[in-house]
């Protein structure tokens, strides 16, 4: 009882950004360990995808509940909200976030080419093609599931839950937003006007994916997309190359369709969140 009254102590702002920024490192750090390790050390095969697979399994168990301390365990699984929602939750959360992640995919697209630097956060293709095809492309999916899990169980759990039963959903969203947008700010970079364009994104991003954490109760659809947004990212930047800026070969065809998606899914997205919503107000009804 020591522990909880201690840590209970801690101002809840504080205690739950803390909280949420120690899950996502304890997914992410030891990741970017692993794959170091793996493209040194026999890097035509990637069991660093088959050690990680197994570290999440366990990392999910403890923020659940399982492990020690025991009397943190039901505060762990009350932040961590995985438990799939009912039926109809569950598939108006797909469909919502599914529409608004092709929308915010081009969107990232758009941001991308209107960078001055497009590739400044990105390892170029020509450095993966020294590895195996089979490697690069299970490590780049691993990273992408990475991302889904620990950030999502970071911010929208552990980070937004507590923050939404004290002060409500709005001022909740927003926060950890904001605290999501200054988590992408990579350190040492010659030019931060890219993370200064992208933070929009970011924090957009991470409203929509409150929302879903937030009407659902859990961040187990939120993980999905996060995941599918991140990998089809990647994959595309590797298989297609790092594309060019606006500014340096104008706004092509590419450009003005990728600008176009994101306002043609916009719009089904949002009648998608407004029916989840519906759905949501009526199952808090007594």
């Amino acid at each position: 009882m020591n522990l909880l009254r201690s840590w209970r102590a801690v101002p809840l702002p504080i205690r739950a950004i803390g909280a949420g920024m120690a899950v996502i490192g304890a997914g992410t750090i030891p990741w970017s360990a692993l794959v170091a390790v793996n493209v040194k050390l026999l890097p035509a095969l990637p069991w660093s995808v088959a050690v990680m697979a197994v570290y999440l399994w366990l990392l999910g168990r403890f923020l659940n509940g399982w492990g020690w301390p025991g009397e943190l365990s039901e505060a762990r699984r009350r932040a961590f909200r995985i438990a799939r929602p009912r039926a109809d939750l569950w598939r108006w959360s797909l469909i919502a976030g599914g529409l608004a992640t092709l929308s915010l995919r081009a969107l990232a697209d758009v941001a991308r080419r209107l960078s001055p630097r497009p590739g400044q956060d990105l390892i170029p293709p020509e450095e993966l093609a020294k590895y195996p095809f089979v490697t690069v492309l299970l490590l780049l999916l691993t990273t992408a599931a990475v991302a889904g899990f620990a950030e999502e169980a970071g911010a929208r759990g552990f980070m937004q839950a507590p923050l939404e039963r004290r002060y409500g959903p709005a001022a909740a969203i927003i926060l950890v937003g904001l605290v999501f947008a200054l988590m992408h700010f990579r350190l040492g970079v010659s030019d931060p006007s890219p993370w200064l364009l992208f933070t929009p994104l970011y924090v957009l991003v991470s409203i929509v994916l409150g929302i879903l954490a937030w009407r659902t109760n859990s961040t187990l659809s939120g993980m999905i997309w996060h995941a599918l947004f991140d990998a089809a990212g990647l994959l595309r930047y590797w298989w297609g190359g790092i594309p060019k800026s606006i500014w340096e070969v104008g706004p092509d065809l590419a450009f003005r369709v990728e600008c176009s998606l994101s306002v043609l899914f916009a719009a089904p997205a949002l009648w998608a969140f407004r029916r989840l919503a519906r759905v949501s107000r009526r199952r808090a009804e007594p």
